[in-house]
């Protein structure tokens, strides 16, 4: 990635020695660095980002921890809307045929499909595995807030934002924004994502 990030990175220990291989040079010659360590997250169950105290690139696994957004820090109570849906995801795999493998989405009457095209997905087990993380972003509900802001707020928290003074609920935090007027932090804008696609994951049943 370029001596930018030369003794500026981390990778959890835990994926640190998962095997990401291309089948050849060219797959990757002329692509984009983002788009290899994209791809290489996508590969390896993890996803990229900057650590918040030193700005080190950063590759580990979600995790479900973060703040609480409560009422007084808020300018209003949170908006609410439906998040988009995906009908299915086509991978079209590295292996010798090229072999498209469709794995469906979390609503097949969607009018979304998305194509996959990841020279480190070779196999249809490493295919399912890139799914249930990317349907975890689709479904359910978008939050939108505004209001004081948190420094310590990092995009990857699941926060806890309360709705009223006797109901909250939890969202991942997807983007933030941070300005002072008038010397104080305010009009701060976040985006969580309350998604229901990786629900398709923690039921089954053996017929």
């Amino acid at each position: 990635l370029g001596e930018s990030f030369s003794n500026r990175f981390r990778v959890d220990p835990a994926y640190a020695n998962l095997p990401v291989t291309a089948n050849n040079r060219a797959d990757v010659t002329g692509k984009k660095c983002g788009d290899i360590l994209r791809w290489a997250c996508q590969a390896s169950g993890t996803w990229p980002r900057a650590r918040q105290q030193d700005g080190a690139l950063t590759a580990e696994p979600l995790w479900n921890e973060g703040n609480k957004l409560t009422l007084d820090n808020l300018n209003s109570y949170p908006t609410m809307k439906a998040n988009e849906n995906l009908a299915a995801l086509i991978f079209r795999l590295a292996d010798e045929n090229q072999t498209e493998y469709v794995v469906s989405g979390n609503a097949t009457n969607s009018e979304k499909t998305v194509t996959i095209v990841n020279p480190f997905l070779h196999t249809q087990a490493q295919a399912m595995s890139a799914a249930r993380l990317i349907l975890a972003q689709y479904g359910g509900n978008v939050l939108e807030t505004v209001g004081r802001g948190d420094p310590a707020s990092e995009i990857g928290d699941v926060d806890t934002v309360w709705l009223d003074e006797s109901n909250a609920t939890t969202a991942r935090r997807m983007t933030q924004t941070f300005q002072f007027q008038d010397g104080v932090l305010q009009n701060c804008q976040s985006t969580l994502l309350q998604a229901e696609g990786s629900y398709l994951y923690t039921e089954f049943a053996v017929i």
